[in-house]
């Protein structure tokens, strides 16, 4: 590890999208034990950053005396962009082998469904396109990124079993306390736990523009669009935030029996896998009965 690394932490939130990656990393950011990458995602360790160098990466980081981690919750760390998360992992291995992995995860078939509606909302998607050939399409990460499975072995090539730890999404709302004390073992920090009360936030969660979020998003950058709505999201009064929302988009349609049923199929082999050697069961949703 390189000697300026050597004196903090090295913390990463490596995923999946849409899977409460950034409603973490914002509690998480409330600890002054903590410093969070800004951007919170820099991507430093894929193929999306051309090579800027350590000192670029680490000027990211606000830290000061009381310091004792550096927070990366970079999404694509799991996913890959260009590239295989193994490549990834052995890439954040050279920088920091006692690096420390969080893994957020969730039901595979809602996660993807939600992807799908995330790239539609960032224009990356269009909304009237087949949904069913998008999802299956190997230029996005729909479906590899639900294979947890396979995505978590390929970071135990380089990493030890103690230094990855698998958190369920809905653990960040309903089991807040049990999800930080978790990482205060992971990673040796103490009085995270005091962070619970800083929980439940919903931030980054799926939803689809309207006619006035699609005016807007017409007239602004979409990262301005996204930038207002995290905003939103994190620092003004839910009430506000929900009117800001419903005045601007609608909910994501329901995910169709039969896409549902192909997804299950997909992701059955791999949530057994996870399930067997991890104890960690994100078979939550009523599509599972399908099989």
């Amino acid at each position: 590890m390189n000697k300026k690394c050597a004196e903090l932490k090295s913390v990463f939130i490596i995923g999946a999208a849409k899977c409460g990656t950034t409603a973490l990393a914002d509690m998480l950011d409330k600890s002054d034990k903590i410093a969070l990458c800004t951007p919170k995602e820099p991507d430093f360790f894929s193929e999306r950053i051309n090579d800027k160098g350590l000192d670029w990466y680490l000027s990211l980081f606000s830290t000061n005396e009381a310091t004792e981690a550096r927070l990366d919750a970079s999404v694509c760390y799991s996913a890959g962009w260009g590239e295989s998360s193994e490549v990834i992992a052995k890439k954040i291995f050279a920088y920091d082998p006692d690096a420390y992995i969080i893994y957020l995860v969730r039901d595979p078939v809602l996660r993807a469904w939600s992807s799908y509606w995330h790239d539609v909302r960032n224009l990356k998607s269009a909304e009237g396109a087949s949904s069913r050939t998008i999802m299956f399409d190997s230029k996005y990460t729909h479906i590899s990124a639900g294979k947890y499975y396979e995505r978590v072995r390929e970071y135990l090539k380089y990493f030890r079993r103690e230094q990855i730890l698998i958190l369920k999404q809905d653990e960040i709302i309903s089991d807040s306390r049990n999800l930080l004390s978790k990482i205060e073992v992971l990673t040796g920090i103490d009085s995270l736990i005091a962070l619970e009360d800083v929980s439940g936030r919903r931030v980054n969660s799926s939803y689809r523009f309207n006619i006035m979020g699609r005016l807007l998003s017409s007239v602004l950058p979409i990262d301005v669009v996204k930038k207002m709505a995290h905003f939103s999201s994190r620092n003004l009064p839910a009430s506000i935030n929900r009117y800001l929302r419903g005045a601007l988009s609608n909910p994501v349609p329901i995910l169709p029996d039969g896409l549902a049923a192909e997804l299950v199929n997909i992701f059955s082999a791999d949530t057994r896998q996870l399930y067997e050697e991890f104890q960690v069961d994100v078979r939550s949703s009523k599509f599972w009965h399908m099989e």
